[in-house]
């Protein structure tokens, strides 16, 4: 694993990977991810959820400080249980 001395560099290496990951997983919310567009297919779920959770365990890995970590993995829970409660509203799970 590579180590990153400089702390811009780290700093920026983590925000530019956060905002990329969070835009891919907002672009999924505009249309492939919502109730209104049906059920998801398995392509649409590994690009727009898939894609964001490996970027952000990426960081995990990368990341110095274990409180750095525990931010990322906020942030793989909050979009794997966002998109969990997509799916069940979309599946009918929530209907009377």
């Amino acid at each position: 694993m590579t180590s990153i001395n400089n702390p811009f560099l780290r700093l920026f290496l983590f925000a530019s990977t956060t905002a990329l990951a969070l835009c891919v997983y907002a672009l999924g919310l505009l249309a492939p991810l919502t109730p209104s567009e049906g059920l998801p297919s398995v392509p649409e779920l590994l690009l727009f959820v898939g894609l964001p959770v490996a970027l952000l365990g990426a960081c995990i890995r990368l990341a110095g400080p274990k409180w750095w970590a525990g931010f990322f993995g906020l942030q793989i829970l909050v979009i794997l249980a966002f998109t969990t409660y997509l799916l069940l509203l979309q599946s009918g799970a929530f209907a009377g």
